[in-house]
């Protein structure tokens, strides 16, 4: 295994576990507290978040390099518009939208950069 191929088995591993870890924070922000008068929709939506986030996770890691870019962008920029538009509609705070749309550009970051090497074979958009 050359110095390059051991580089890139440690950058996707950190990517792999930075999209596990967000997920996770996504999802609990959103099913921390549903809001739901009644306990049993307030349940419902933690145990459906928890069953979601026990597919993403599986899909992350089982997912092949060249799919992991694809998916990884998806996730992340999915998750951080559904918390621009959760605190734009529900606290009205503006204080942690420029760290969801830097998450977002990073993303694009990320998708475009993994890429480059399979550009001949695939276009992603």
């Amino acid at each position: 295994m050359s110095s390059h191929d051991s580089k890139n088995t440690v950058i996707y591993f950190f990517l792999r576990f930075g999209v596990i870890i967000y997920l996770f924070g996504v999802l609990w922000h959103l099913a921390r507290r549903p809001g739901f008068e009644t306990a049993f929709w307030n349940d419902f939506i933690q145990i459906a978040a928890a069953i979601v986030y026990v597919i993403m996770v599986i899909l992350v890691l089982a997912a092949p390099k060249y799919n992991f870019n694809i998916l990884g962008f998806f996730f992340t920029a999915l998750g951080s518009f559904s918390l621009i538009l959760k605190d734009l509609f529900t606290k009205g705070a503006y204080s942690n939208l420029p760290a969801y749309v830097f998450i977002i550009i990073v993303s694009f970051y990320f998708m475009t950069k993994g890429g480059e090497h399979h550009s001949r074979h695939r276009n992603y958009f």
